[in-house]
């Protein structure tokens, strides 16, 4: 009888587990960011609501073993602080698209 007690709170407990896990998962953001990604860091002394709420873009250094980030601005030089994951926002390179293209005429036009 014991055993059937003790089976029935384990498969309990499992399920219970599994649920808190799949909250967790759907909640938190899992925000990575690989070295060497472009960010922008959220403004904490944001004046008013003219003013940009994101400053940068900076490079990701490299993530402390805490979580956080370090990071460098354009110059080469390391912030004084670093970020949290939350704190930071990906942003994608500046590309260049080198395809353009010429119409020769229009077959169709509306009046």
């Amino acid at each position: 009888m014991t055993e059937t007690v003790f089976l029935a709170i384990e498969t309990k407990a499992r399920a219970t587990q599994r649920l808190m896990i799949e909250r967790f998962n759907r909640t938190v953001l899992h925000n990575e960011f690989p070295d060497g990604s472009k960010v922008m860091s959220l403004d904490p002394i944001k004046s008013d609501k003219l003013s940009p709420r994101y400053e940068g873009p900076y490079t990701v250094v490299r993530r402390t073993t805490g979580g956080a980030y370090e990071l460098k601005d354009a110059t080469g030089e390391l912030l004084g602080r670093n970020f949290a994951p939350s704190q930071l926002k990906l942003v994608l390179d500046d590309f260049e698209t080198t395809d353009t293209y010429a119409v020769d005429k229009i077959l169709n036009h509306r009046e």
